[in-house]
């Protein structure tokens, strides 16, 4: 069985490139990693958006494993990286990210999304109203 923190680091920097939509170099970590399964924890919001399969299977094919991943909500998905049931923990509570890290669970924290949140309507919209002028 292969170092998990290197398994982590390979997965990252494919997950990272896969998004991206980049083809490069993989450094050699292709061989260590081919044939193992990585169970990615990440949050449901996450997994539904359908990302998770574009992304996965590119990433798949690159690096030749398989990705299990897991939907669950943030705290649960740390918890599973804390019991060492995931090799990648994808979530958005920067403060419990940090506390993970500090705590010694993980490796190699990376920004990778963020959200945005758009009021899509017409401009007589009667929210409009609520909204403060700057």
């Amino acid at each position: 069985m292969i170092h998990r923190r290197t398994f982590l680091t390979a997965t990252a920097g494919g997950m990272a490139t896969a998004l991206a939509g980049c083809v490069g170099d993989d450094g050699g970590e292709t061989a260590a990693i081919r044939g193992e399964t990585l169970t990615l924890t990440t949050t449901t919001s996450t997994y539904d958006t359908g990302l998770l399969g574009a992304v996965n299977t590119a990433f798949e094919d690159r690096y030749g494993v398989t990705v299990d991943a897991v939907a669950q909500g943030t705290g649960a998905a740390l918890e599973t990286g804390r019991a060492g049931d995931a090799d990648v923990v994808m979530v958005h509570a920067r403060s419990l990210e940090d506390e993970f890290l500090q705590d010694g669970y993980g490796v190699n924290r990376r920004d990778l999304m963020f959200n945005d949140f758009v009021v899509v309507g017409p401009d007589d919209d009667p929210q409009e109203s609520m909204t403060p002028k700057t």
